[in-house]
């Protein structure tokens, strides 16, 4: 879904672009921490047995009525931050998530970005890679220059606790990454997204 009538051009000097920079990373968790001997105790499962079987010692999940939107917000703005970018700056906030809605995705791009364009991504587990190469591929074509790719989930508001099978592997939480335009003449010394 996309929500802007028409997208940035890069114009006469997006000859030379010939790629994406990673400029910033960023992540924001609920406080609460689920150990794995608490995932593991509703199916008579040791903290060991969870840890052999799936590699997760904790995971982080939301307190029921907890807000993953305020987490996804905290991890764009320190995104941005750290990209050392305002908001004003980014042509498009992409939203990743299979837990959250498109209207609510929409209000959380809004929020950060509210003159850039919004597109939202429903992909599940691969939403955040999806994201990531969307923004590539629109920067590349020349469509955007600076993309902020927002993901966010809070899978434990749709876990069945007594699946053991999910239950006990996912967490809540959000991450952000700024992409921008780069030219060849900086491609050896920074990262590029290839």
């Amino acid at each position: 879904m996309i929500h802007a009538p028409t997208w940035p051009t890069l114009g006469a000097s997006s000859a030379h672009l010939v790629g994406s920079r990673l400029l910033a990373v960023a992540s924001a968790q609920p406080d609460r921490i689920v150990t794995a001997a608490d995932l593991g105790r509703p199916f008579d499962r040791t903290a060991d047995w969870v840890r052999d079987r799936t590699g997760i010692d904790q995971v982080h999940r939301l307190d029921h009525g907890g807000d993953v939107v305020a987490l996804a917000v905290d991890a764009a703005r320190t995104a941005l931050d750290r990209a050392g970018l305002v908001a004003a700056e980014v042509d498009l906030v992409l939203t990743a998530s299979c837990s959250i809605t498109a209207p609510t995705a929409d209000d959380l791009a809004h929020a950060i970005a509210p003159r850039a364009g919004r597109m939202y991504l429903n992909a599940a587990c691969s939403g955040f890679c999806y994201a990531l190469s969307t923004a590539d591929n629109l920067i590349r074509t020349g469509a955007a220059t600076t993309v902020l790719v927002v993901a966010a989930e809070q899978m434990s508001a749709l876990l069945d606790p007594a699946d053991l099978a999910t239950s006990i592997i996912f967490g809540d939480g959000a991450g952000a990454a700024v992409l921008t335009a780069t030219d060849r003449s900086n491609r050896r010394d920074r990262p590029c997204l290839r």
